[in-house]
């Protein structure tokens, strides 16, 4: 019980000095506007494949009175002349933007803020079968805490995939023939091991127009470029209507739901 709560500790201690040395950071930086110069699409590719695609677009600055230049990462091409809107942080002479701290935290946080989570509902699972007077108040509060956590967790998954439902509709899609025209390939290290994930980019021809993009959807297998795939497109936007694990987001919402349930019934029959 108690290295349970250290480890939780822990880990959500992490979370926060993380979240304040980016404050830090973010505090220190001036805000400047960024006048793209040029935008070049890069391909990385390993063993044949597509490891990464953006587009390195180079823009312009004025800090200080002083003309600098830089290279960012765009995930779409930028029009020359175009305004980003970036921080500098000139402790370490480097320029981002907003979404890119927003996308660093979110990666570097994600395991230790699930092991925290983790760890504090095994902390809590183990007080209520030694629930003693001492701590009865506050357990009862961290249990109320855990059922609308677990309630919550149910109705984001159960509701996502009523929306995924809703926007695959007939009514919103439309099944066009795609050919997949390259493949992007992801990789990851587990123990010794590397594993790798698989995006293939689609190319189609939609209401006389043709379209070049890739899937959202991670397959475990590599597609065969020049191979053919059915997908739904939205009628609207043009883009492919892509969810992932529907079904099981489902089934995973009715879990937690049930869960949630049964806390209820053990604090309110079984105290």
């Amino acid at each position: 019980m108690i290295i349970s709560t250290l480890i939780a500790l822990v880990c959500f201690i992490v979370v926060i000095v993380e979240l304040l040395s980016m404050y830090q950071t973010f505090k220190s930086c001036c805000k400047v506007k960024c006048s793209v110069i040029s935008s070049r699409k890069i391909q990385e590719r390993k063993d044949g494949f597509l490891t990464d695609e953006y587009f390195k677009t180079k823009v312009d600055f004025t800090y200080r009175n002083l003309q600098k230049s830089t290279s960012l990462k765009t995930s779409t091409y930028c029009q020359k002349g175009q305004i980003l809107a970036c921080y500098y942080y000139p402790n370490k002479d480097i320029i981002f933007r907003k979404r890119d701290l927003k996308n660093q935290f979110k990666k570097s946080s994600l395991v230790v803020t699930t092991t925290g989570i983790l760890f504090m509902f095994l902390n809590i699972l183990f007080r209520l079968t030694v629930l003693s007077r001492l701590f009865k108040h506050l357990v009862g509060v961290l249990s109320v805490l855990l059922i609308a956590a677990f309630l919550g967790f149910g109705v984001g998954f159960i509701s996502y995939s009523v929306y995924a439902l809703k926007r695959t509709s007939k009514a919103n899609v439309t099944k066009v023939e795609a050919q997949i025209v390259d493949v992007i390939r992801k990789s990851k290290k587990h123990n010794e091991n590397e594993q790798f994930t698989y995006y293939p980019i689609y190319r189609y021809t939609f209401k006389g127009i043709e379209h070049e993009t890739k899937s959202k959807l991670k397959h475990n297998k590599s597609p065969v470029i020049g191979s053919c795939a059915a997908i739904l497109v939205d009628n609207k936007k043009a883009g492919p209507v892509e969810y992932n694990d529907v079904k099981n987001s489902m089934i995973l919402g009715f879990c937690f739901i049930f869960f949630a349930l049964l806390f209820i019934y053990v604090i309110l029959f079984t105290a």
